[in-house]
Parts: C-alpha cells; sequence; structure tokens
C-alpha cells in the first residue's frame, strides 16, 4: 500500500513538472515569434467556437391594481413615480430605497425615496 501511495505522488510530481515545463516552453515560444504577452494571452482566453445569444427573458411577474373598474400596473406607477424624481432634479441611479403606498381611494400613490424625499402620483 505504501509502494502505491509512493507511485501516486511520483506521479503528481511528474505531471505537475510537465506542466511548468509546457508552461515555461509556451511563455519563450511567444517572446521568440515577436508576439507580447498580452497578444498570447488574448490568445488563450479567446473562445473556439461561439455559444448562440440568450434571448433575455422578460420579467414574468405582473401585479395589477383593479379599483373600481379602473386598472392600473403597478410596475407603470413605480416608472411614473422614477420619472418624477427624475424630473425634479435627481438622479434614479442614487435610489436605493423605495417605498409605494397605493391608496387607490384617493386615487394616488404615495412614495418615499431613500427614507428622505417623498412625493405623490396619480395612480390611475
Amino acid at each position: 500500500m505504501a509502494d502505491a501511495k509512493e507511485k501516486t505522488v511520483a506521479n503528481v510530481a511528474a505531471a505537475k513538472k510537465e506542466v511548468e515545463t509546457a508552461d515555461t516552453a509556451e511563455k519563450k515560444r511567444g517572446r521568440k515569434s515577436g508576439s507580447t504577452n498580452k497578444e498570447a494571452a488574448k490568445a488563450k482566453k479567446s473562445p473556439a467556437k461561439k455559444t448562440p445569444a440568450r434571448k433575455e427573458e422578460e420579467n414574468s411577474e405582473v401585479v395589477i391594481l383593479q379599483y373600481y373598474g379602473e386598472d392600473v400596473d403597478v410596475d407603470k406607477v413605480v416608472e411614473r413615480i422614477k420619472d418624477t424624481f427624475a424630473g425634479e432634479g435627481h438622479r434614479v441611479s442614487s435610489i436605493k430605497k423605495l417605498q409605494v403606498y397605493l391608496k387607490p381611494e384617493e386615487r394616488a400613490a404615495y412614495y418615499v425615496i431613500n427614507d428622505k424625499q417623498a412625493g405623490k402620483v396619480d395612480l390611475f
């Protein structure tokens, strides 16, 4: 059993040495052919085959609020809130936290952005 373990260790060491020797030889060949290390790295990183582009999946979540025969998509309300926020001179990318309170009886959506800015948009 000790002999098998020693053979395995020897095989691993020999394989590691072969890889190191191959890497060294490859680096030398890259320098001799006039190519730079960056070009060699790009050549290694470029894929052999192009994979077909995946279609981006659309958001399958839709929330619709219905109130006395009127419908509103909640995502549209959030877009209106962001547009209003941007119209006030703020950057939409600065929104870290958005809280929306829907009040259909008042036909309004109230919002609080980053616990600082508050406002109201029409719901319907």
